[in-house]
């Protein structure tokens, strides 16, 4: 019975900080005090929360009842460790959301594109290309950032496919929608400075300064 009424308290005083802490802490607070539906409710929301893929995992149960955006979270989470049903959540949100919300579809193919390059989950290249042609029409649809942090995630494609001209347009176009300040999009490819610069390089472009976005 005390240890009933002390969960309570717990949960009364995580309720009262919601509005003082930051996405991140609030929501390790919500899933301490066993706030699941605050949880799921924070999860939702479009905003940035860098949760460790291996931590959301073990919140799989809880994301799994949730709606689009606990998903993408989920499906991200389970195809940067390797586990090929994440891309399957992905694709079906990449389709089903195309019209209903663009920018989370968006992201959605800006997963796809990235791990079909990739060799972790069985690399297929003709799946990537197919993902970033259909995020290149969405594009128009969403905000600047989001454009840009699609089109960093992309340029990884052509590349893979040997077309590092079209690699280099695809980045330079990122640049041009990204804020200054913006980090890359997740998953993160930091090293693309030094690829864009090996294709200036390569192509004949010089090798004037990288501009940081």
């Amino acid at each position: 019975m005390a240890k009933r009424s002390l969960r309570k308290e717990v949960q009364e005083a995580v309720r009262q900080s919601a509005t003082r802490l930051p996405p991140l802490p609030l929501a390790e607070a919500y899933w301490e005090a066993g706030l699941e539906g605050e949880l799921l409710d924070l999860l939702e929301r479009p905003v940035t929360l860098s949760i460790p893929a291996e931590r959301l995992l073990e919140w799989e149960n809880l994301l799994r009842r949730g709606g689009p955006r606990a998903h993408l979270r989920l499906g991200e989470a389970l195809a940067q460790c390797g586990r090929k049903e994440g891309l399957s959540l992905l694709e079906k949100l990449a389709e089903s959301q195309a019209d209903k919300d663009p920018p989370l579809a968006l992201t959605a193919l800006g997963h796809l594109a990235y791990y079909f390059s990739e060799t972790l989950l069985g690399k297929d290249l003709s799946r990537a290309r197919t993902y970033l042609e259909k995020g290149l029409e969405l594009v128009p649809r969403v905000k600047p950032e989001l454009a840009g942090r699609f089109l960093n995630d992309v340029a990884r494609v052509p590349f893979a496919e040997g077309k590092p001209e079209e690699a280099a347009r695809l980045l330079e176009e990122a640049l041009r929608y990204l804020p200054r300040k913006a980090p890359t999009a997740s998953p993160p490819f930091p090293t693309w400075p030094c690829f864009a610069l090996s294709f200036r390089v390569a192509l004949g472009r010089g090798s004037r300064p990288w501009r940081e976005p």
